[in-house]
Formats: structure tokens, C-alpha cells, sequence
């Protein structure tokens, strides 16, 4: 099967992040797998396997008549048989090809988020059902991210199909998941947030929940690091002087090898006020390590609270604070939320399910429309 992946950029993000995990599974089941960027590829592209055909088709994120011929004889010269796009411009990028009628592939989107700038505005909502006109299948992140797009965009329902991502992280032992807890030293317990530094990933809550630990709860032996980079960083560097926190937080920025990542971490808390699926929580939970996260958008379907960690209300850094100081004194809770976190990994969010559901997909909107 000859794929094309359509997105703006390879920036980190979790739509960036899969459709380089996407391109790297299909690859190794034989499939031809190309991916076209709208503008410069960003950090993630290294990461593609260098099988795949990589295309950047100008300068910048914005769309032009250049962009579109060049993406018409990508799809024509790789005799492209599914155009799979991911956020607003590949999807809209995906729609124009469809006007040229010498392109006849299967049209797939992507839709990664519940609540975006554009979903405020209902012309947005307009356009989008527009272009789903066009497209087979519209797949969705989340059980909630599908509700919500059905909802905004008023598309065809059944065109609406919910395929969870999914993580090829390597998954850890139960044995290694008590052996971590129990062979731990004395010295600080680390507290992780992987994520981007952007507004509806709500990082000061998470600042302040550190600041009530260490002033309110007096817990003063913790490590709260910050691995990724965004453009809130400098105001939330501000805070940490603010909260006078300085000495346990770290702004340890983006790393490429996300599994070092993890074991260096003994908790991971995702604070979001807007999460349409929450990737770091599944990674980190294949590698046994508990979450506290908000009880938002798709991440109540990943994580059942008090069973692989806690759900808590959004801003509410005080039970955060609590949640993290519980676990903390309780080894035991720590192994047995670790343990089901991996379980529920290996049950329902591996990346081979992922692609399997995928193809399963491409393959049934192909028999549908006699496409050979």
C-alpha cells in the first residue's frame, strides 16, 4: 500500500509524534510509506526511518499554489493510494488535492484535539465539515475527542472512527517496577512533567502544587522536572522565582531519548486544562510509573483514578499536592499503581494495535468503494 502522510511540521506533539510512529510501523510491514511537511521538518524528523519518502514543501507553515502543485506530483509520482492528514492545514492541504480529479485516493484526517482556537468560531466549524465531505474516515484520538468533533463539526457520524493512540515504548517487568521502588535510595523523590510548555497544559498549577508541598505539607526532599520546551517557558521560569521554588525545580527541556527520560522519574503529573489524549501518560505508564493527572478531555480513558493513579480537578494544585504526598509515603501503593499502569498498556495501548486498527481501516474503506 502506498501511504502519504500530510502534517504542518515535526515540531514535538503528540499529532507529530504519530505520524512519525505511523510512517515507522507501516514502513516495517512493507508498506510504502511517504510524509509531506508544509514547511522545515522540526526535531522529529530525524527519527524517520530512512526508508520513508520525506518531503518539505516550501518554507513556513502557511499554504500557497506552490505547496499544493508540489504535494500533486508527490501524490501522482508515488502512485499515492491514501492520504492520511493530521491538524487543520494538512487537512486542508488534503482537501484541495481532492478538487484535482486525477487524484483518487482514499482521503483520511486525524482529529488529536477536543478544543482548539478554531473550534470557537463556527465558520471554522463550516469549513471543516466541508472538507470531511471529501474524506472517507475521519479518526479520532479519544471517545472524547469524537463527541466533540461530531459535535462542532457536524460531520457524518459514521464516518467518525475512535482509534486510541498507542506507544511502542518498551513495557517493564512487574519484578523491574518493584525492584525500582524497593532498591530506591535516600535521596530526593523526582516528580516529572513531560510536555509541551504551552497555556492549556497548565504547568503553574503543577508549580504551585510543588509550592504547597514544600511550604504547606513541609516536604522538602522533591525533584519536580520539566522535560520539553514551549513558548510559556520564560513566564513559568518567573513563577518558579515567584514561588521561591527555584531549588527543586529543573527545566530540563526537550529530550530526543524519552525512555531515560522516564526511568529518571519516580512520578509523572499532567496537569492540562485541555488534553485530547495525553501521551506521556501512556509512555510512562509502560514503564510502570504512576500518574496524577486532570480529569479531562480523553485522559479519564487512559487512566482509572486510584487503579493506575489519581485523577484530580483541573487547577486544583492542593489535591495534587496531597496526591503526591500520599505516594511518597507509600511504597506500596507506588508498585501496585505502577504494575496496573503497565497491565493496562500492554491491554489496551500498544502501538501495534494502533497500526493493526489502522490498516484495518484503509483496507475496509477499500473494499467499500471498490478501490483496488
Amino acid at each position: 500500500m502506498n501511504i502519504l502522510f500530510v502534517v504542518t511540521n515535526l515540531n514535538i506533539g503528540g499529532a507529530e509524534v504519530q505520524v512519525v510512529n505511523l510512517s515507522n510501523s507501516l514502513i516495517s510491514e512493507k508498506h510504502n510509506v511517504t510524509v509531506c511537511t508544509l514547511g522545515k521538518g522540526g526535531v522529529l524528523k530525524d527519527r524517520l526511518n530512512s526508508e520513508i519518502s520525506y518531503y518539505e514543501l516550501g518554507e513556513g507553515s502557511n499554504i500557497t499554489i506552490r505547496k499544493l502543485v508540489s504535494l500533486n506530483r508527490v501524490i501522482k509520482q508515488s502512485n499515492i493510494q491514501v492520504i492520511h492528514s493530521h491538524l487543520f492545514k494538512g487537512d486542508l492541504m488534503n482537501y484541495m488535492t481532492s478538487l484535482n480529479r486525477e487524484a483518487s485516493p482514499i482521503r483520511v484526517s486525524t482529529e488529536h484535539s477536543s478544543s482548539s482556537r478554531r473550534k470557537k468560531y463556527k465558520v471554522f466549524g463550516l469549513l471543516q465539515n466541508i472538507m470531511y465531505r471529501r474524506f472517507h474516515a475521519i479518526t479520532t484520538i479519544s471517545e472524547d475527542v469524537r463527541t466533540h468533533t461530531l459535535n462542532w463539526s457536524g460531520v457524518n457520524k459514521d464516518k467518525l472512527v475512535t482509534i486510541h493512540n498507542g506507544t511502542d515504548m518498551e513495557i517493564r517487568s512487574s519484578k523491574e517496577i518493584v525492584d525500582k521502588v524497593q532498591n530506591k535510595s535516600s535521596g530526593r523523590f523526582v516528580i516529572g512533567s513531560i510536555a509541551r510548555l504551552e497555556t492549556r497544559k497548565d504547568l503553574e498549577t503543577a508549580l504551585k502544587a510543588i509550592h504547597y508541598l514544600v511550604y504547606t505539607l513541609k516536604v522538602t526532599y522533591i525533584e519536580y522536572i520539566i522535560y520539553g520546551d514551549g513558548p510559556e517557558k520564560e513566564k513559568l521560569q518567573h513563577l518558579v522565582k515567584q514561588l521561591s521554588i527555584n531549588k527543586y525545580v529543573v527545566f530540563a527541556g526537550f529530550h530526543s531519548n524519552i525512555k531515560e527520560v522516564i526511568d529518571n522519574i519516580d512520578l509523572h503529573i499532567l496537569t492540562s486544562k485541555e488534553e485530547g489524549f495525553g501521551i506521556s501518560i501512556i509512555e510512562t505508564m509502560a514503564r510502570g510509573i504512576p500518574n496524577i493527572a486532570t480529569r479531562t478531555g480523553g485522559i479519564p480513558e487512559i487512566l482509572t483514578d486510584n487503579i493506575e493513579g489519581f485523577l484530580v480537578e483541573c487547577g486544583d494544585y492542593q489535591e495534587i499536592a496531597n496526591k503526591i504526598n500520599i505516594l511518597m509515603n507509600d511504597s506500596g501503593k507506588l508498585i501496585e499503581f505502577g504494575i496496573a499502569s503497565k497491565e493496562r498498556v500492554e491491554k489496551k495501548f500498544t502501538f501495534s494495535d494502533t497500526v493493526s486498527n489502522i490498516l484495518v481501516l484503509y483496507n475496509k474503506i477499500f473494499t467499500k468503494n471498490d478501490i483496488s
